[in-house]
Order: structure tokens, then C-alpha cells, then sequence
């Protein structure tokens, strides 16, 4: 390999290496970002809990657009473990070519995500703050439809709404299900990923 090409190469691992870096610095500050959007979801639903409960039209709304939000929160912390681990693959990947991953190494063989996917959790793989982050939306979405119905079945005495009822019902359990076959998904993906790089 030529001296240039050889130059090249080395530049354009190190600037991955340090790119790597900055987007694990970055994901680490997601935090008060997720904390502020499941607050502001959740803070929405409880005003109109608290105000217009006795209004199941705007509560079952209400109900629908903070399961929505919290399934699309749910996916994009999914969505950044997935591209974390990924990127951390090849960051592993350039630090095999460099001599420096592996047994009595710097960077230890665990440090390659595919380590990961022998686990047979489809939430192990991703990295803990994540996986923690992620498990807040389904455990809050299970609080709202249970406060919806419990609402509900007291509005329910007063008037008959049993298909608008079903119907809420039946989309928050589709949302929340959404939620928790997401990972699962990405797992796969990222074992499928690991597998064709090896």
C-alpha cells in the first residue's frame, strides 16, 4: 500500500474513533431531552385527567395522542440504541485493525457489540442508560390506559360508550405491543448485521 493511501486510511479511522466518541458524548445529554418530552406528555395527560375527565371524547384524545408519543419515544430511543451499537461495531472493527481489542488488550473483546447478541433478552443488547430510558414508556403507557379506564368505566355508568370504549382500549394495547416488539425487531437486525460483517 502506498505511503498516501496508507496516510488516508489511518485519518479516516481516527476521525470514526473520534466521531464515535462524540456521538456517545451526545446520546449521554439525551437524557433531560427524553425526561422533557415524556414530562411534557404525560403532564398533558394529566391536565386533561384532571380538567376534562368527565369528557371521555377529550380524555380517550388524550389518551391516544400521549400512547402515540410515548410508543414514537420508545422508538427513537430503540432507534438510537440500534445506531450506537452499530456504529460501535465498526469502531471495534478499527480497533481490531490497530492491534489494540482483544484478549489482554487495551480495549477488552467485549468492547464488540456482537457480544451483545448471544443474550437471548431482546433489551441486553442495548447499552444500559438506553435500556433503561427505553423501559420509562411502556411502564407509563400501562399507567395511562389504566387511569383511562379507570375514568372511563365511572363515565361509562353514566352513559353508553362500550365501542368508543373497545375501540381506545384496542388501540393502546396495539401501541403498547408496538412498544415492546420494537426492540425485539432491532435485535434482530443488529444480529443480522453482526452476522454479515463477521
Amino acid at each position: 500500500m502506498a505511503k498516501p493511501d496508507r496516510e488516508l486510511r489511518k485519518e479516516i479511522l481516527t476521525s470514526f474513533h473520534i466521531q464515535f466518541a462524540e456521538n456517545q458524548r451526545s446520546n449521554q445529554q439525551l437524557f433531560l431531552k427524553i425526561i422533557g418530552f415524556l414530562g411534557a406528555v404525560v403532564l398533558g395527560f394529566v391536565y386533561v385527567y384532571e380538567n376534562h375527565g368527565h369528557d371521555l371524547n377529550k380524555l380517550s384524545y388524550a389518551t391516544l395522542v400521549s400512547e402515540i408519543l410515548l410508543s414514537f419515544g420508545a422508538g427513537a430511543v430503540t432507534i438510537i440504541s440500534y445506531s450506537f451499537r452499530r456504529d460501535q461495531y465498526v469502531n471495534a472493527k478499527i480497533r481490531k485493525e490497530c492491534g489494540v481489542i482483544g484478549k489482554n488488550r487495551i480495549f477488552p473483546e467485549s468492547y464488540n457489540p456482537c457480544a451483545f447478541i448471544t443474550s437471548k433478552n431482546c433489551l441486553s443488547w442495548m447499552p444500559d442508560i438506553l435500556a433503561l430510558f427505553y423501559l420509562i414508556f411502556p411502564i407509563f403507557q400501562i399507567i395511562i390506559i389504566c387511569l383511562y379506564v379507570n375514568k372511563a368505566s365511572i363515565i361509562f355508568r353514566v352513559v353508553n360508550c362500550d365501542m368508543l370504549l373497545t375501540g381506545i382500549i384496542l388501540f393502546v394495547v396495539a401501541s403498547i405491543l408496538f412498544t415492546i416488539i420494537l426492540p425485539a425487531r432491532y435485535f434482530g437486525k443488529l444480529k443480522k448485521f453482526c452476522k454479515a460483517n463477521e
